[in-house]
């Protein structure tokens, strides 16, 4: 907390120019989210540290859901489009509107 009550300023430097904000509200992200955040980061697909088999365990416990929602849940897979959503399901050969409990160990 500021003593002084001076507006805040955020100065960055850009590689194109600068940004400059002056008198905003700033707020504390908690660390909760933060930690939640990194938490996921295995199993986003983007990832350098994809773990694909923690992902698949998670996409098949699914139960009735339909897997082309399960896939865009950013809790299972954040990172997830609608355009990697639809490829990947058509190069798996996988019905969007299959359920997570139908799939097989090779799809």
């Amino acid at each position: 907390r500021r003593s002084n009550r001076q507006p805040l300023v955020l100065n960055c430097d850009l590689s194109g120019g600068s940004l400059n904000v002056h008198g905003a509200t700033a707020r504390v992200v908690e660390l909760r989210y933060v930690t939640a955040a990194e938490a996921r980061r295995p199993r986003d697909i983007l990832s350098n540290v994809f773990d694909r088999p923690g992902a698949m365990e998670l996409l098949k416990a699914g139960g009735n859901r339909l897997v082309c929602d399960i896939i865009m849940d950013q809790k299972v897979l954040p990172g997830v489009g609608n355009v990697i959503k639809v490829e990947g399901l058509f190069v798996a050969g996988i019905h969007p509107l299959a359920t997570a409990s139908s799939l097989t160990d090779r799809q």
